[in-house]
């Protein structure tokens, strides 16, 4: 398992346990945009346990909570 991750930290530049975070987010990005799901399924989706963590994880990552990241780029 060390040397798992010590790999792919090597090659991924951050750990399995971010990438796949990161991963998670982009998903949910891709359905705020593209669905009208309500955000507390978009972070159960997602593979959040709850959405309080989801939004903290969305706002750290884009600057932005889900629901103003989504109503700015419908206005765009």
């Amino acid at each position: 398992l060390s040397a798992f991750k010590r790999d792919f930290k090597e090659v991924f530049k951050m750990t399995p346990s971010r990438w796949i975070k990161n991963k998670r987010l982009e998903y949910a990005k891709n359905l705020l945009v593209e669905s009208d799901l309500n955000i507390n399924q978009i972070a159960y989706d997602s593979g959040f346990v709850n959405a309080s963590h989801f939004i903290k994880s969305f706002r750290d990552k884009y600057k932005a909570p889900p629901h103003q990241y989504r109503s700015n780029y419908s206005a765009a």
